[in-house]
């Protein structure tokens, strides 16, 4: 059965033509059989390997965006986006394998003019769990983004509302997206892009949701640990955290994060030297991060998230929904 949407399905890729090989034919072969109307873009983060010389002999069809710098997860998405003609956009990673029908039950929430994203289940490839909906917490000490919810107990036509969607494996309206900018380059070369990409749209009154019947295998963080060493990780993480944290925190909660950040600037010389490292890169970004504040309260934001994070609560709280 065809289902009457158009799809550009947006691939990041960066020295994977492993996982191309064993995911990609698995993808095309679900959007052939559903999806009448859809395209594949591959944006390629300058690699090093045979990657795109592979999809060009085994999917000439695909469109190939080769950049000529690395740029990270946020520019490489963006040059895909930007090229994207179809009303959805699906963004999957390389490391991404789909199965059987994944993503059916993802369609309806775009008959619904306020839905900007819906999330899909991500298993490892025994079955356990890895990310499903995620669970607010905006709090004295920041915005939190790791805890996640199952919903397998409840009834199957609830839509979940999600505090944001992993950009691992997710659908966007594509238009919306487009309007956001696509993600937010200054958390480049990853981490909490996708975080911070909800928590906009959230602002703006445009939906995220959580869908449990669409399921995806993935291992953990594979394209990240495997190119980068744990320590750079760290310090990337941790700068990101604390963009997200300024974006996004206000009154009494922005001043007593600041205090607490002064105080770990205080104690991290013992053993962590990597947080000042951190910190010294966000004094770095400051600009740009005030240019990209400004280029979003240029869309006239209508709501907080700490409104957002007490809507959310509200609504899932009376779910049989399980945090884990």
């Amino acid at each position: 059965m065809s289902i009457q949407k158009s799809i550009s399905v947006v691939i990041p890729n960066y020295n994977g033509i492993k996982l191309l090989q064993q995911n990609l034919p698995l993808l095309i072969d679900e959007l052939k059989s559903f999806i009448a109307n859809y395209e594949v873009i591959i944006s390629d983060d300058s690699s090093t390997d045979d990657s795109v010389s592979w999809i060009k002999a085994n999917f000439p069809e695909i469109i190939v965006i080769q950049n000529q710098t690395n740029g990270g997860f946020s520019k490489n998405m963006n040059r895909g986006i930007e090229a994207a003609s179809k009303n959805l956009i699906l963004a999957i990673n390389t490391d991404i394998t789909v199965t059987k029908g994944f993503i059916l039950p993802m369609l309806p929430y775009f008959n619904k003019a306020d839905t900007f994203v819906v999330g899909c289940r991500l298993e490892g490839y025994n079955g356990e769990w890895q990310d499903g909906g995620k669970w607010p917490v905006y709090g004295f000490n920041g915005i939190r983004s790791t805890i996640d919810f199952t919903s397998d107990n409840i009834n199957s036509n609830e839509w979940i509302k999600t505090w944001f969607c992993s950009a691992a494996c997710c659908l966007y309206d594509a238009q919306k997206l487009k309007i956001l900018g696509g993600f937010d380059e200054i958390y480049s070369p990853f981490y909490f892009e996708d975080a911070d990409l909800c928590f906009r749209s959230w602002c703006l009154g445009w939906c995220c949701y959580y869908e449990n019947k669409s399921i995806c295998k993935h291992p953990n963080s594979l394209t990240i640990n495997k190119h980068n060493k744990s320590e750079y990780i760290k310090i990337i993480a941790n700068k990101n955290k604390l963009i997200l944290n300024f974006r996004f925190l206000f009154g009494i909660r922005k001043i007593t994060y600041i205090c607490l950040l002064f105080f770990k600037l205080i104690t991290a010389w013992v053993g962590k030297f990597w947080f000042y490292h951190s910190f010294i890169i966000f004094l770095k970004q400051y600009k740009s991060i005030k240019k990209a504040n400004a280029r979003y309260k240029a869309l006239n934001p209508s709501y907080s998230l700490l409104h957002i994070s007490k809507i959310i609560i509200e609504e899932n709280k009376t779910k049989n929904i399980e945090l884990f």
